[in-house]
């Protein structure tokens, strides 16, 4: 965003006799330039394939750039605008940086996971028996890292969240 100030400079010059002259001028200021990242978010996905679309503007001439994973980085936007692509990255923790120059300078960081793994649940109890208590434990075991919450539903009786039991190391089960 520019913004303009009038400015007014005073110059005194004496060299016999004093001479005062005022001169005036406007300035021209400007904010950062600006570095939006809409696409990856910091969340889980479940596809390798992930959109990126990195926004960068400035009222002058704007250079932006990118990187994933510490890689080099690529040049993007000259001039600002929009970019887009779509690029192809392994399960695991991803960080996209954006570096923007122009007038100044502004930088943005997403970070974000890939997961494609399907979890592999194991019920361990209740057995299928009869019980004669009303109080029969749940148990059972997730093999996947990203998992943070099981859902179930006992008899249409509405969801519950179980909650993860982290072991150290690995988390494999979880209890309610």
């Amino acid at each position: 965003m520019l913004t303009r100030k009038q400015r007014t400079l005073l110059i005194c010059i004496s060299i016999f006799l004093p001479v005062l002259a005022a001169l005036s001028f406007p300035v021209v200021t400007q904010a950062q330039p600006i570095a939006i990242i809409n696409s990856p978010q910091n969340k889980i996905y479940t596809s390798n394939t992930i959109a990126v679309s990195i926004t960068t503007q400035d009222q002058f001439t704007t250079t932006g750039y990118y990187s994933i994973d510490g890689e080099p980085e690529t040049r993007i936007n000259e001039g600002g605008g929009t970019y887009k692509t779509t690029l192809n990255l392994p399960d695991g923790l991803h960080t996209i940086n954006v570096r923007v120059e122009g007038f100044g300078r502004n930088t943005a960081t997403v970070t974000f996971r890939i997961n494609t793994t399907i979890p592999f649940v194991t019920l361990l109890s209740p057995e299928n028996k009869e019980y004669n208590t009303s109080a029969v434990p749940l148990h059972f075991s997730v093999f996947d890292d990203s998992v943070t919450s099981v859902i179930y539903n006992l008899d249409n009786t509405g969801n519950v969240t179980a909650r993860v039991l982290i072991p150290d190391p690995p988390r494999t089960s979880l209890k309610n």
